[in-house]
This record gives C-alpha cells, sequence and structure tokens, in this order.
C-alpha cells in the first residue's frame, strides 16, 4: 500500500542530514504557570530558560548542529540557539503542536525523511536520551510514529515520526492516546520508546519537589533543586 502522503519529493538533506530534531520552547514570558503561586514570574521565566538551555545542550551534544531547530517567540530562545549553530524559528504563540508542525515544515523543506522532537522542559534528560531518539530517526525504514510518554503514562515528551508531512500532532492533555488515534487512522505503526531522561517534564510543584534528591549535573539541576529547598514541603 502507497500512502498518499508518502508521495512527496525524494529528500536531498538537512544542510547535510535527512534527520531534524525540532525543540519547542514554550513563551518565557509568563512561563510555568502550574508553579505560578510558588514562585514569582522571575523566577519561572528563569525556570524556563534554564531548562531550555540543559535540553538544547544534551540535544547538541548528539544530533548535528544543522539537523537542530528551536522554536520560541523569545530572543533568548534565538540566542541559545545560536550558542550551539541551530537555526531559530520565532512562532506565533498557538501552542506546541502548531510550534512543532512548524519546526516540521522547515525540516521538510529542506530534505528531512524523518523528524523529531523533544519537550524542553526535561531536567532529567540525558545526551544519550536525545542520542536514542537520533538512533531511532536514523534507523527508520518505512512510516512510523514513536512516543516518549511522560512519568504519568497519559501525555508525550518526545516523538520521532516518519515521514514528516503526517498529521499526527495533537500535544495536550491525553496526547498520548489522541497521538496513538491520529497514528491509526493514517495507518502508521506506532512504538512506544521508555527513557528515564524523557518521562519527567517540570510543569508542577511536585515535579520541582522530586528533583531533590537527585544528583545535580547541569545549572538546571541547582536551580531546581535550590527552588525545591525554597517552596518546601507542603
Amino acid at each position: 500500500m502507497v500512502w498518499p502522503w508518502l508521495r512527496y519529493p525524494q529528500p536531498v538533506s538537512v544542510r547535510g542530514s535527512a534527520v531534524a530534531l525540532v525543540i519547542p520552547v514554550k513563551p518565557l514570558q509568563g512561563a510555568k504557570q502550574r508553579l505560578a503561586g510558588v514562585l514569582s514570574a522571575a523566577d519561572r521565566r528563569v525556570l524556563g530558560l534554564a531548562l531550555a538551555a540543559g535540553t538544547v545542550r544534551c540535544a547538541a551534544a548528539t544530533w548535528p548542529p544543522a539537523s537542530l531547530v528551536l522554536v520560541g517567540d523569545d530572543p533568548e530562545v534565538g540566542r541559545l540557539a545560536g550558542r550551539v549553530g541551530a537555526a531559530w524559528l520565532a512562532d506565533a504563540g498557538a501552542g506546541q503542536s502548531p510550534a512543532v508542525r512548524l519546526g516540521f515544515d522547515w525540516a521538510l523543506a529542506r530534505g528531512a525523511q524523518v523528524v523529531a522532537t523533544a519537550a524542553a522542559d526535561l531536567p532529567e534528560v540525558t545526551p544519550a536520551d536525545l542520542g536514542h531518539l537520533l538512533a531511532i530517526a536514523r534507523a527508520a525504514d518505512g512510516p512510523g510514529l514513536w512516543l516518549a510518554p511522560d512519568a504519568a503514562g497519559t501525555g508525550t515528551n518526545a516523538l520521532v515520526l516518519r515521514p514528516p508531512v503526517a498529521d499526527v500532532l495533537r500535544f495536550g492533555p491525553d496526547s498520548l492516546a489522541r497521538h496513538r488515534a491520529a497514528a491509526a487512522v493514517l495507518g502508521l505503526p506506532v512504538h512506544l520508546v521508555d527513557r528515564p531522561g524523557l518521562r519527567r517534564d517540570c510543569d508542577r510543584l511536585e515535579d520541582v519537589e522530586a528533583l531533590r534528591a537527585l544528583p545535580p549535573r547541569s545549572a538546571a539541576h541547582h536551580l531546581l533543586q535550590g527552588l525545591a529547598e525554597r517552596v518546601g514541603p507542603r
């Protein structure tokens, strides 16, 4: 069977790579609203940027810089992209799925065969975790959707998609089930990716507190542990 959405020109490269990783960075102004009760707007902005910087550094350690693209509306995101040689796309703040699609379209226009995305706020992510996504992307020889669930098993913290034009992006509440349903409609095989560093994002107070016992590996870890000490047990 040949899916209609597989009929697109054979790619050459994304500036030397047939794969691409999109990292959407949510608006830093007013970031982490679910932590607003315990952290100031300034603290939340610094937290969002520190988490994004940690994720981007891990990506740059494993993915070719030419295959990385950051999507976000803050100039700090552009500066972060510039430090690792990644591309930066300023989005309109319409949400995670439109932001990721913007990055996918950018990659597709430059010849990507396989695209991936990872949340920017993954405090436990390592280069090996994002390198695992790269290995999946490079090994993908047919249509498919690879999903990395969050710690609750209902959200999606990362995914790999072939082909990039498949309309499967359904980020938001219960995204894991909705991503799987969208893939089923298109006949895309679905695979789950279980990586420790891809499970936990950082949106709630319990996410911050859970990091108190972790050995610090980055500036984001030091910051999160300091915030955990300040907010204290609830």
